[in-house]
């Protein structure tokens, strides 16, 4: 986590602080005839060094979580639509087994009344209306049937594109 860089403009930083605080703190010792306390003139370099490096550690640390949070936020519409897709596949596959179940018994009906012309309860017309609007709905299921597989191919296509865009994280 600790770059040459940092460690660098840590160095400069004291440099020029450092010699500035050392001259104001000791300016006698610097400029007249008293001792230097090397102590006191090592502090003052190593606390803007010090203060300097772990300002920059912190900054980078601070930057990389607000990277993953980013990260993990621009992700989250994503996994959201994965329950909107597989609600989707639900209702697809709803639908697709619903209009099976009705295109089926449309079409006993019709046989039904195909194999029967002799009941008694009924005239010929009757029967045709019946024959007629038994037909107009298996035309219609065999349609619906088809909206049904469209739905659940595009819930899958859905489903890919936003594992894939999940994967590549």
């Amino acid at each position: 986590m600790l770059k040459l860089s940092h460690l660098k403009r840590s160095a400069v930083i004291s440099a020029v602080v450092g010699t500035i605080l050392t001259v104001t703190n000791q300016y006698e010792a610097v400029m007249g005839d008293q001792a230097m306390n090397l102590l006191k003139a090592l502090i003052t370099y190593a606390t803007p060094f010090c203060v300097s490096l772990m300002s920059a550690l912190l900054e980078k640390k601070r930057l990389m979580q607000d990277i993953l949070v980013t990260r993990e936020s621009s992700y989250a519409p994503l996994e959201s639509m994965k329950g909107d897709v597989a609600a989707i596949n639900l209702l697809a596959s709803q639908m697709h087994r619903t209009e099976i179940d009705v295109n089926t018994a449309s079409k006993n009906c019709l046989r039904f009344f195909q194999e029967s012309p002799q009941l008694s309860d009924l005239n010929t017309s009757q029967i045709a209306n019946v024959i007629e609007g038994t037909e107009a709905a298996v035309a219609g299921s065999a349609k619906n049937i088809g909206v049904g597989d469209e739905l659940l191919n595009l819930s899958a296509r859905m489903n890919d594109e936003i594992e894939r865009l999940l994967a590549r994280g």
